[in-house]
């Protein structure tokens, strides 16, 4: 079974050649297609080998695939591929074994998130999902993340979430641990991040012009800022904190 990244972009390649009952696709066209494929999806010259399709295709006619009805016809020395029934496509068909699996880890990725704010959503997907395929009652968590939906702070959460999606800068009132007063900032929001179970938000501080952090508990308010937003083209977040660690 292929089971690389690309597996699925090379599936329905195939399934388009074999599909198309106006032209001959012989072992060459089938590689150059699946290769155009991926090109087209990311970019890269993948380098599809002739071995690599005929596993392909062997999956694709068992019944862990979709058990397509494929005939192989002689022309000379040469074969070409095409469905026996021209009204087959594995678009029409359910989702196979390798594909509901994908789908479960998907599923197990997504529910993460379950109880956040914006992405209510999540758990009424999920529900769907699993009934749509099949799915129902198989799915069961065996990793925990850390997340309290009732903390402090995370009615702040999805507005500022959408600040970020939609590229506005913010007006913040806030007041930190050790402040007697709340203080006002413009922050141009980049990355909210958890921590010991709080919520903080990274951006850069328009008066200081530098990056910082603002715990969402001593928000007490923002608003969208005329500030024209400054995109972050500075930190990869995610290496700073594999490489930091922490806050």
């Amino acid at each position: 079974m292929a089971t690389n990244k690309h597996a699925t972009i090379r599936y329905h390649a195939l399934d388009k050649c074999f599909s198309n009952p106006g032209r001959k696709f012989f072992i060459e066209d089938l590689i150059n297609s699946c290769n155009q494929a991926i090109y087209d999806f990311a970019g890269i010259e993948d380098g599809v080998k002739r071995r690599q399709v005929f596993d392909d295709i062997t999956f694709m006619e068992s019944e862990q695939g979709w058990s397509i009805p494929l005939e192989r016809s002689k022309e000379g020395k040469r074969v070409f591929y095409r469905y026996s029934d021209k009204s087959f496509s594995i678009k029409n068909q359910g989702i196979n074994q390798e594909e509901a699996e994908q789908l479960k880890e998907t599923l197990a990725i997504l529910s993460r998130f379950k109880g956040l704010p914006q992405f209510e959503w999540i758990e009424e997907m999920q529900i769907r999902l699993e009934d749509t395929f099949m799915l129902r009652g198989t799915l069961q968590a065996t990793v925990g993340f850390e997340q309290n939906p009732f903390l402090k702070g995370l009615n702040n959460f999805t507005g500022i979430f959408k600040a970020m999606q939609n590229e506005v800068a913010l007006k913040i009132k806030y007041q930190g641990y050790r402040q007697e007063n709340p203080t006002h900032v413009i922050l141009h929001p980049w990355y909210l991040k958890q921590y010991n179970n709080r919520w903080f938000l990274f951006g850069f501080n328009e008066e200081f012009k530098a990056i910082s952090n603002y715990a969402l508990d001593r928000i007490i308010e923002f608003e969208d800022s005329k500030t024209k937003y400054r995109k972050n083209d500075e930190v990869n977040f995610e290496e700073y904190f594999d490489e930091y660690g922490h806050i």
